[in-house]
């Protein structure tokens, strides 16, 4: 059995410039650290990865801990934590922040969020400048672009869900990224490059961190929502991927592991990503994984999902695998 816990951002929003973003605190996760110390046993990549090729065994409460997009926050809040307590992380790193000092859509709209308290006023603006830039916006029928389904989040309500969507996926992505750029120069940066070499990793503390122990996997080059490119676009991103975490190990052959950008992925991914050497793969499809037969279709907690202190009631997760 494997237990993957998928955590984003770690940090304490009311000691940063934006307190609205929405975060897993410095505190809460070294509680919830502590109740996953009491009851699974961390594993790393690598045990993950000779358990799909049938070379080992997990134990029943094996735990994997995944951390999504290569944020600063990983290395400044997470890593030390790790490093004290002896046990490994999976970090998935998108290649383009950290190439190009270029902020990535889906936190562009995060910030956006966390700086607007307004909503229904928030997404009458992005679609008003949408109808600037393109006027041909107008010949879109909205209601068509987000299925009813994508308006229920876990944690999101509707009118943040139908922004979201809109802008990470429903619109053509020549106009989304239009958009969102245009909001996120307006309410949080207008230097860039300035704001991504703040928010995510740099490659010397990526190195750092795999030099400890830790495992540095792909989450795509431009982060793009693979069922909906063609499959041409996603072996250019996914090979991008690639060539990003071996260029500092030197050796082509080495093994990786992926996390699906937005947990996006079709049966085309599932053909592409075996042909490139990848190991594993994990979803955003909630759950535990009773075994590795399907080794690039993991489930994931999210952090929400198990508790933040060790002396807590048992999530019903945990009660599955102790």
């Amino acid at each position: 059995m494997l237990t993957a816990v998928m955590y984003h951002y770690v940090r304490d929003p009311d000691d940063t410039r934006f307190p609205g973003l929405k975060s897993l605190s410095s505190q809460d996760f070294r509680g919830q650290l502590e109740y996953i110390l009491k009851h699974y046993r961390v594993c790393s990549a690598s045990e993950v990865a000779e358990a799909a090729q049938g070379k080992r065994s997990l134990r029943k409460n094996s735990c994997l801990l995944t951390f999504d997009d290569g944020l600063a926050d990983h290395y400044h809040a997470v890593f030390p934590l790790m490093l004290k307590h002896g046990i490994p992380g999976c970090f998935y790193v998108a290649a383009k922040p950290v190439l190009e000092y270029a902020v990535l859509d889906v936190h562009k709209l995060h910030f956006v969020l966390a700086v607007c308290p307004e909503k229904p006023k928030l997404l009458d603006e992005a679609l008003e400048l949408g109808r600037q830039l393109f006027p041909e916006l107008d010949d879109l029928p909205l209601e068509t672009l987000v299925a009813p389904r994508e308006l229920y989040s876990r944690f999101d309500k509707p009118d943040v869900m139908l922004l979201k969507r809109l802008l990470q996926k429903g619109l053509p992505e020549n106009i989304r990224s239009a958009i969102v750029g245009e909001l996120f120069r307006k309410y949080v940066s207008r230097d860039e490059a300035a704001f991504a070499r703040e928010l995510y990793m740099s490659v010397g503390q990526m190195q750092e961190m795999r030099s400890k122990g830790m495992h540095i996997g792909g989450h795509g080059h431009r982060h793009r929502w693979m069922a909906t490119i063609t499959g041409e676009e996603q072996r250019a991103e996914l090979e991008q991927t690639r060539a990003f975490l071996q260029t500092d190990r030197g050796d082509i052959n080495v093994w990786w592991s992926l996390a699906y950008p937005y947990g996006s992925y079709n049966a085309q991914t599932l053909d592409i990503v075996p042909k490139l050497g990848c190991s594993f793969a994990l979803t955003t499809e909630v759950g535990i994984n009773s075994d590795l037969r399907n080794p690039y279709e993991l489930r994931r907690l999210d952090t929400n999902d198990l508790p933040c202190t060790a002396n807590a009631p048992l999530s019903k997760w945990t009660e599955l695998v102790i």
